[in-house]
């Protein structure tokens, strides 16, 4: 095939012009619709952000503690504290041993001949001194203490045995652990 050009070279240029022209237009239009399709998926991203986080703005404040809430949470604070000072309480509580039950006991087992001086308590050790009228008063005494559910190991000096009247006596023995 034969192509015959019978254009000017100036209508030649033109017509090159015009067809470059309409590529331009062409080209351009092309990036300035991508250009309007990026800016609108950008605003709508930027939108979907702007509600997400005044939400979360407003989730903060309605869990951040109003001064009902923070009076409340000191309130739940200090009974905290004082339940932790009841329970240590309660616990050195029940680490003390009962000496006035010890007492009692002790005065229970005495006889009316049988005289208290000194009661002193260690551990789980116990001192007592006293003032026993006869011999026979101070042996029963020894006997009911040696017998008795709370105390153990019953240690008496000779010296307590040495008078028959009026007697200073003391014993050593130790206070039984409870089984729990």
């Amino acid at each position: 095939m034969i192509y015959l050009n019978l254009l000017p070279p100036e209508e030649k240029v033109n017509i090159s012009r015009g067809l470059a022209l309409r590529r331009g237009i062409a080209f351009g239009s092309f990036f300035l619709f991508l250009i309007f399709i990026f800016l609108v998926l950008l605003a709508s991203i930027w939108f979907y952000l702007f509600i997400q986080a005044q939400s979360i703005e407003n989730i903060i404040k309605k869990n951040e503690p109003s001064q009902e809430n923070k009076t409340l949470l000191e309130f739940k604070k200090e009974v905290g504290e004082l339940n932790l000072g009841l329970q240590n309480a309660v616990q050195i509580e029940g680490q003390i041993k009962r000496y006035s039950s010890m007492i009692e006991e002790l005065a229970s087992l005495a006889s009316g001949g049988i005289k208290f001086k000194e009661l002193s308590f260690d551990e789980n050790k116990v001192s007592l001194a006293g003032l026993a009228l006869t011999r026979a008063e101070l042996l029963a005494f020894k006997e009911a203490l040696e017998k008795s559910s709370n105390f153990e190991n019953v240690e008496s000096p000779l010296s307590n045995l040495l008078k028959q009247n009026n007697i200073d006596f003391s014993f050593v023995f130790k206070i039984k652990e409870k089984k729990q």
